[in-house]
Order: C-alpha cells, then sequence, then structure tokens
C-alpha cells in the first residue's frame, strides 16, 4: 500500500477531570441562579391568580348590589315565646358565593355543575357555560389552610374547629379553606352590622340588610379577602399568642393578605394590628362613627385591645 493512500486522523482527547469539574460547576451555578427565579415567577403568578379571582368577585358583588341594592342578606321568620311572627336578617359571611360539594355529593376533584345558585352572588360571578373555570374563581392558588398562632395550638382548623365545621365532602380538600367552605374567601362581617355601631352584631345579635349607600369610601371598604386573614389582618399583638392563638395563614407574605373592594379593586395589603381600619382598607362601612373606640370583629370583641374596648 503506498503513503498516498493513507489518512492521517487527529487523535481525540478526552476531558480531563479538572475540565469536567469545571462544566458541572457551571451547570449547578445556572440551576442555582434559575430556580429562584422560577420560584418567584410561579409565587407572583399564584398572586395574581387570586388578585384576579378577587376582582371577579369584586365586580360580582357590585353586579349584585346593583340589581337589589342590598348587600346580601338571608331572610328568615322566626315565632316568638307569645307567637308572633318576626323577620330577621342572616349574614353570608361564608356563604355569599362558591362551590357546594356536600349538597352535590362530588369531590373538589370534580367540580362539574357545583357552583351552586343557593349562593347568592354565584349568578354574577364567571360563566355558567363554564363550570370548572368558574368553580377556580373561588380557589386561591396559595390556599393551605389555616392555622393557629399558638404553636401548642397550630392545627388545621378544618380539622378542629366546631364553628368552621366540614361543610363539604371534598376530603380531597380538607386541609384548605376551599375544601371545606367552597370558598378561599371570606366576606366582611360588618357589612351587616349598623354602620357606627361600637359592638358590631355582638351584643344586639341583629343582623342588618345592609345598603351599598351606607358606604363611605368604596375604594376603602372590603368586600372579601383570604379566609386566613379575617382575624390576623386586624387582630391585636396582645391577642396573637392568647386564647389558643388566632387563626392565621400567610398565602400572600408574612401577614400580607389580598382583598376586594367595593369600587372592584383587589390588591395586597398589609396587616395593621388591633385596627379596624388602616391607611390603606377598612372594614367599617363609615370609619368616622368608629374612632376612636369600637370593637374590630363585628361578630365579637375577639381581637380588641382591651384599652379600645368601648364601656358595655
Amino acid at each position: 500500500m503506498s503513503r498516498s493512500h493513507l489518512t492521517l486522523r487527529p487523535s481525540r482527547r478526552a476531558f480531563t477531570l479538572v475540565e469536567l469539574l469545571i462544566v458541572i460547576s457551571i451547570i449547578a451555578l445556572l440551576i442555582g441562579i434559575t430556580l429562584p427565579a422560577l420560584s418567584n415567577a410561579r409565587k407572583a403568578a399564584r398572586d395574581l391568580k387570586c388578585m384576579t379571582n378577587q376582582r371577579q368577585i369584586s365586580v360580582g358583588w357590585s353586579s349584585y348590589v346593583a340589581e337589589w341594592q342590598f348587600f346580601p342578606t338571608e331572610e328568615k321568620r322566626v315565632t316568638t315565646n307569645d307567637g308572633r311572627t318576626l323577620k330577621v336578617y342572616d349574614h353570608h359571611m361564608w356563604d355569599w358565593g362558591g362551590v357546594d360539594f356536600f349538597s352535590h355529593g362530588t369531590s373538589a376533584a370534580n367540580t362539574s355543575s357545583v357552583v351552586t345558585p343557593d349562593r347568592p352572588v354565584n349568578p354574577y360571578i364567571g360563566s355558567e357555560e363554564n363550570e370548572l373555570g368558574r368553580a377556580q374563581i373561588f380557589q386561591c392558588p396559595n390556599d393551605t389552610g389555616m392555622h393557629y398562632s399558638d404553636l401548642n395550638f397550630d392545627r388545621i382548623v378544618s380539622q378542629t374547629e366546631d364553628w368552621f365545621e366540614q361543610a363539604t365532602s371534598a376530603q380531597d380538600l380538607r386541609d384548605t379553606v376551599y375544601g371545606t367552605r367552597g370558598t378561599s374567601y371570606r366576606a366582611n362581617d360588618w357589612i351587616w352590622a349598623e354602620p357606627g355601631n361600637l359592638t358590631g352584631f355582638y351584643v344586639s345579635g341583629v343582623v342588618r340588610k345592609s345598603k351599598p349607600a351606607d358606604v363611605g369610601n368604596p375604594s376603602r371598604f372590603i368586600l372579601t379577602f383570604d379566609a386566613a386573614g379575617y382575624a390576623a389582618l386586624r387582630v391585636s399583638e396582645e391577642t396573637w399568642d392568647r386564647y389558643g392563638g388566632v387563626q392565621y395563614g400567610n398565602w400572600h407574605g408574612d401577614r400580607r393578605y389580598i382583598v376586594s373592594f367595593l369600587d372592584g379593586s383587589a390588591r395586597r395589603v398589609n396587616s395593621y394590628p388591633g385596627q379596624g381600619a388602616s391607611k390603606e382598607w377598612s372594614f367599617w362601612m363609615d370609619e368616622k362613627l368608629h374612632q376612636p373606640k369600637s370593637f374590630i370583629c363585628a361578630w365579637g370583641s375577639y381581637g380588641t385591645p382591651r384599652d379600645l374596648l368601648p364601656d358595655r
């Protein structure tokens, strides 16, 4: 064979151990840089979804009150001891809207045809042609249930508290507020209290059929909010570790919550312990009538600082 027919091939050099370690280090560094950014992006997307949910909910409430001229209130007939029949009202703090798994005998994984019209604001939220998408409006993506601030009572509220009850048969979501109540969002209890009544309906027991016209500033007046922030958003620091603690859930950051307002907006706000109103929001219809002393919860004295309790 002649030399002219020989082909010289360049030799292949493998990676050295040092080079391989350098490549692995670079890949690990890129992953370390990228993952937190992706995690933050997912968190921001979940927060945005919750805010979008509550904005749709706020518009639904606005549509309801525009048609009926009152906030959603249940009318009842009761018979007194002397035989008289009286008309009384009840609030819709939990059942203003949402999914009713129990009455339809289904599970949270199958939410078809469960946005019941029995909850008054439901017909004004979402489209009946897309029941699954409509049901998801009532679910905060960050809903992980509620816990106690007192470590000795740090248990899931939906499993332990009598007042919370097991309102649905959605066992696969029983640790979440949505799975237990059919909605992640609770309505403002002061909606059903007489404006300016310092103790809400805790002392009198009278639930009022209120009008949106009673609200002084719709852009500050809270309609609905993360259920896990219903107490933590406003209760005093002295209550945080008393009486078994405060039911809370930091779904959107440390003591930060997403709320909807009567003007159709929704935004993330900070908590202001011991206050029923802040520079960002108000639970009261007419703030001027509540200063400087008032309960911060319409249904009870829970969380109200002792020095702010009105004389009784």
